[in-house]
C-alpha cells in the first residue's frame, strides 16, 4: 500500500483545499516536499481557501489568490489591504428587511472593532458603526455642544462652494446624530432616529455589486448651518419615495417643519470618482431651496448642501443654508408616519 505523501499531487490539492483553516494548510505543507509542493504549485489550493473566506474579487481575471489571501491573513489592517475588502464586498439583506453583509464586511467589523478608523477609509467605512456590537472611531473631529454651537461654528458658507471635498466630514455630522451611544440629545432627527429605526433602517454598505438601479425609498434628514434654534428643535427625519419620469427626472413629497414637494430632481451619469452628481428643488408653497449633493458608494447614500436658488443653478447661503444626507432603506420597510 502506498504511504499518503506518494499520492499524486492533485489528489494532495484537494486535501489540502479541504482543510479547515490556514494554519492547517501550513502544517500540511511542512509533512513533506511532495505536501508542498500539492499547495504551492499553482493557485489551485489558495483560491479555494480565499473563495471560502471572502467575498470573490471584483476583478478576477489573472487575480493573484495566494498573495491576496496571505496578505489579508497577516497585514489585514494595512490601509490598502482594507480597502481591497472594502471595494470586494458584495453585502446582500438575507432576508430582505435586515443588516446587508457578506463574508468581508463581517471580516472588516472584526478587525476594526478595537482600533481607529484610517481616515483614509473612514467615508467607505462610515456604515460599519451601526452594526451591532461595533463601537468605530469614525466620529472624534465632531464638534459638542449645545444646538446653537452645532449651528453657528459648524460649516461656514463656503460649504457651499467644497462639499464636494467635504461630504465625509458632513456624514460625521449625522453619525454623531444617529449613533446610539451619543450624548448628543438636542436633535429631534437624532432621537427620532434612534428610538424608531430598527437596525436594517440605519446607514448601510451598498447592495450587490454597486452597478443596479438607484434606490427609490430614502430615509435622512438636514440641518440649519445658520442660527435657527426655533427650527432646529422641529426638524425631523425625513422619508423619501421617488418617483421617476421617463425621462429620469425624479419628484416626491413629504413633511418635516411643513408639507413639502420635491421636483425637477436629476442624477448625473458616474463620474471619474465613481459618484454621481444629484440636485433638486423643495417647495414649501411659499418658499423653496435648491439641494445638491452626491450619490455615492453603490448608490446607497446621498450627501450635500443646500440653500437658496441663485442663477446658473448656483446656491446662495443669504437666507439660511445647511447640510443634508440621505441613505437608502428597503422599498418595502415600514412608513416612518405613525411611528410615534
Amino acid at each position: 500500500m502506498s504511504a499518503i505523501s506518494d499520492f499524486p499531487i492533485e489528489l494532495l490539492k484537494f486535501i489540502a483545499s479541504d482543510l479547515p483553516t490556514i494554519h492547517d494548510v501550513l502544517s500540511f505543507c511542512l509533512v513533506s516536499h511532495n505536501f508542498h509542493d500539492s499547495v504551492h504549485c499553482d493557485q489551485f489550493v489558495f483560491r479555494v481557501l480565499f473563495l471560502r473566506t471572502y467575498d470573490p474579487p471584483r476583478e478576477p481575471h489573472e487575480y493573484d489568490y495566494t498573495t491576496s489571501f496571505r496578505r489579508r491573513h497577516t497585514n489585514a489592517h494595512e490601509e490598502d489591504v482594507l480597502r481591497d475588502m472594502i471595494l470586494d464586498a458584495r453585502p446582500v439583506r438575507d432576508p430582505p428587511l435586515s443588516i446587508a453583509t457578506s463574508p468581508n464586511i463581517v471580516h472588516l467589523s472584526r478587525i476594526l472593532a478595537n482600533r481607529d478608523t484610517p481616515p483614509e477609509l473612514e467615508g467607505l467605512l462610515f456604515p460599519l458603526q451601526f452594526l451591532p456590537n461595533i463601537s468605530m472611531n469614525t466620529s472624534k473631529d465632531i464638534p459638542r455642544g449645545s444646538s446653537l454651537e452645532f449651528q453657528s461654528n459648524a460649516f461656514q458658507p463656503s460649504i457651499l462652494r467644497e462639499y464636494l471635498n467635504r461630504t465625509d466630514e458632513i456624514a460625521k455630522q449625522f453619525a454623531e446624530q444617529l449613533d446610539p451611544q451619543s450624548q448628543e440629545r438636542f436633535s429631534v432627527f437624532g432621537a427620532q432616529a434612534r428610538s424608531h429605526l430598527e437596525p436594517y433602517e440605519f446607514p448601510n454598505f451598498w447592495e450587490g455589486d454597486g452597478r443596479g438601479p438607484v434606490p427609490k425609498r430614502w430615509y435622512g434628514g438636514y440641518f440649519h448651518c445658520m442660527p435657527f434654534p426655533t427650527w432646529t428643535q422641529r426638524l425631523r427625519l425625513i422619508d423619501m419615495k421617488l418617483k421617476f419620469s421617463p425621462q429620469g427626472v425624479f419628484s416626491s413629497s413629504g413633511a418635516d417643519v411643513a408639507q413639502f414637494t420635491i421636483s425637477r430632481g436629476k442624477i448625473g451619469a458616474v463620474g471619474a470618482d465613481g459618484r454621481r452628481r444629484v440636485n433638486w428643488l423643495k417647495d414649501y408653497g411659499t418658499y423653496h431651496w435648491r439641494y445638491e449633493g452626491v450619490m455615492e458608494y453603490g448608490n446607497q447614500r446621498i450627501i450635500g448642501v443646500w440653500g437658496s436658488p441663485g442663477p446658473n443653478e448656483t446656491l446662495l447661503g443669504w437666507n439660511g443654508y445647511g447640510i443634508f444626507m440621505f441613505w437608502a432603506v428597503p422599498e418595502d420597510a415600514p412608513d416612518l408616519a405613525g411611528r410615534g
